[in-house]
């Protein structure tokens, strides 16, 4: 389970500050600067979810990423990540990601099409996927 949280946070974070500081003002952000913790199961339309969560551990982390919680929901069934949330230290939600559309490619699922959603501005952007002949896989990107 590890594995996929650190994934998942690779996927959401990678390097933090890269639009708004200077280069040499980057931080490296890893699996090691988050508390991994699973907050329970959850099941939505038949399907079997594992709802896990990662903490920035530290404040600087958090501002340099712009939230502190990621809330992920995990397909027991499908084996994929659905549904990611970004959130604050109140549990205000600020981004929702959600994964859809999957297919195998090389015996692993991938993901056709990923819905962002600024909850802060309203705005949804959806990147359709299936055109490319690689299409993102949420547990394997990097």
């Amino acid at each position: 389970m590890r594995n996929w949280i650190i994934i998942i946070l690779l996927l959401v974070v990678g390097t933090a500050g890269a639009e708004t500081e200077p280069q040499t003002a980057l931080i490296h952000i890893g699996p090691d600067d988050f508390k991994t913790e699973t907050l329970g199961r959850e099941t939505v339309e038949g399907h079997a979810y594992l709802i896990v969560q990662a903490e920035a551990r530290t404040g600087r982390i958090a501002n340099s990423l712009g939230y502190c919680r990621i809330r992920a929901w995990y397909d027991m069934q499908d084996r994929v990540t659905r549904k990611v949330l970004l959130l604050d230290q109140d549990d205000v939600i600020l981004t929702t990601i959600r994964f859809s559309a999957f297919s195998l490619t090389e015996g692993k699922p991938r993901a056709g099409r990923i819905e962002v959603t600024d909850h802060s501005s309203g705005q949804t952007t959806v990147f359709q996927l299936d055109e490319f002949t690689n299409p993102v896989n949420p547990l394997t990107l990097i």
